[in-house]
């Protein structure tokens, strides 16, 4: 694996890691598959909360907001233009916003899997080692859920950061730079993991130092890039300064992180939630691929894996340096997912290269199989709850007038189903959102809940029943019932007849909480 290969008469080299051939059958099988099991598990999931964020962002973004207008959020602006560009599609179309969104999204979680499979079929010049691989990224069953039931800021960036590792392997310096410029534009925190797997890459590239440089420089040009376009798009809509402070001022200054060492058990429970059974292989797949890096590093010859290798072990390393420092949620190790892949992969490569061809085929044969298997039963048990979501919004909205209006506090969801717009963009208010309003907004957060009051809005929905929101609102406002997700607050003011006929909705008992932002 790591001899030197030698030079053609020409000054090229043989077919190395960094070709590929033009029209290869098995990314269709792959992307065939991957398309099956994720349709498979249906779009009528549960819309939570943070899904809904997006899927109202790409609402704003299709009737012609720019981001952060629509939406104040503190990830990048493409998490709000690519699902615009689902719903503007299902307007075409003449379908619901939301089945336009998540249809995209499945499409996108496809092309994950599929990008899976060029990654490792590149890296270690085996196709091969490119299924297990792609079949590995969909075992992990954490991943599915998402790919039907968002949209999901993760999903988009996994692919971007697929793409720019797999440029990175094939060194198409320019690109690699330019896709993991998109991927920290979807969400800044890929940067930890692209970034130091870009560098160690470029560094051990070429024979000689102006190589090296060379390497650089095409990266760092293909990342700006995109910074420049979008920079210069916002400047031109005058959108300049939301966009500072939703990419850059609110993630610097106010963001509040969630360390692992919190709550180590509380940490480990929800990875063993979203991802079930294959959080041992998700494990394995990362120690697998520092194992890699470590021993290409300190192997010799000029093996052309050499320095992609190396720059996956630390991207692995600075992901979870990241990831250890703020931790959320199960979907926050998304952005590991396709170096743990390619790391299961790459081991099974060293494990059976040396076996008989028709063992070699049984063997990759049967691991496929088993992890389809894996992803079909958690496809199979979907859910259909965003079939009550739909009825409770139209039962409440039944009984109201049709110029009723809806303000929105961390809960977009009835925003996205009726395609209606939140009163102001400020929806969220967590994670150091909170801080960020004390700062900006007249009088802060309790200002802020004066000027919903004074509004007047017809409904208020919250999160949760009887939180911090509704009991500083309930002079003014009662609480009619709650939804798969959300809390239904009314304004006392209303008729009696509009009243009585709010007590007659379809909304069912709130209990402690009635959502939670990851599902």
């Amino acid at each position: 694996m790591h001899a030197r290969r030698d030079r053609r008469a020409d000054g090229r080299h043989p077919r190395s890691v960094a070709e590929s051939p033009r029209f290869d059958v098995f990314v269709v099988a792959v992307a065939a598959v991957a398309a099956t099991v994720y349709s498979l598990h249906g779009f009528q999931g549960k819309l939570t909360r943070d899904a809904g964020i997006y899927a109202y962002a790409g609402q704003q973004v299709a009737d012609g907001v720019p981001p952060y207008l629509g939406v104040l959020n503190r990830a990048g602006p493409l998490a709000h233009l690519v699902p615009g560009l689902g719903a503007w599609a299902a307007r075409v179309v003449d379908i619901d916003d939301l089945l336009g969104i998540r249809v995209l999204f499945m499409c996108i979680s496809t092309a994950c899997v599929a990008a899976t499979y060029c990654l490792g079929r590149d890296l270690f010049s085996s196709r091969a080692t490119g299924l297990v691989s792609a079949a590995t990224f969909l075992g992990f069953v954490g991943f599915i859920g998402h790919a039907t039931y968002g949209p999901r800021d993760k999903t988009v960036m996994v692919l971007f950061l697929t793409l720019s590792l797999i440029a990175m392997t094939r060194r198409r310096w320019l690109w690699a730079g330019g896709w993991l410029a998109m991927a920290t534009l979807v969400l800044q925190v890929v940067a930890f993991v692209g970034g130091p797997a870009l560098l160690a890459a470029a560094l051990l590239t070429g024979e000689d130092r102006r190589d090296r440089l060379r390497a650089l420089g095409m990266a760092v040009v293909g990342g700006l890039i995109p910074f420049v376009a979008i920079t210069a798009w916002f400047a031109a809509v005058g959108a300049l300064h939301e966009f500072a402070d939703g990419y850059l001022l609110i993630n610097a200054e106010y963001t509040v992180p969630s360390p692992m060492s919190d709550d180590p058990a509380k940490v480990l429970e929800s990875l063993a939630r979203g991802y079930r059974a294959s959080l041992p292989l998700l494990a394995a797949g990362l120690v697998a691929t520092v194992g890699l890096g470590g021993r290409a590093l300190f192997s010799p010859g000029d093996d052309k894996s050499r320095g992609p290798l190396v720059g996956l072990a630390l991207g692995v390393l600075g992901g979870l340096g990241w990831t250890s420092r703020d931790f959320d949620a199960w979907p926050d190790a998304y952005i590991l997912l396709p170096l743990a892949a390619v790391g299961v992969g790459g081991a099974l490569h060293l494990l059976l290269r040396r076996l008989d061809p028709r063992v070699l085929v049984a063997v990759v044969l049967v691991w496929c199989c088993a992890l389809t298997g894996l992803a079909l039963e958690k496809s199979l048990r979907g859910n259909d709850r965003l079939v009550a979501q739909r009825a409770a919004v139209r039962s409440v909205l039944g009984a109201l007038p049709d110029d009723a209006t809806i303000l929105s506090i961390e809960a977009p969801q009835p925003l996205v189903l009726l395609g209606q717009t939140n009163p102001t963009r400020y929806q969220m208010f967590s994670k150091g959102l909170q801080h960020w309003m004390d700062d900006n907004w007249p009088g802060g957060l309790a200002g802020y809940r004066k000027w919903i009051v004074a509004r007047h809005p017809t409904l208020v929905v919250t999160k949760s029943a009887n939180g911090r929101w509704g009991r500083s609102i309930g002079e003014s406002y009662f609480l009619v019932g709650c939804a798969p997700g959300w809390a239904w607050y009314a304004d006392r003011s209303l008729p009696p007849e509009t009243i009585r006929a709010l007590g007659r909705a379809r909304t069912r008992p709130c209990g402690q909480a009635t959502e939670q932002s990851v599902e």
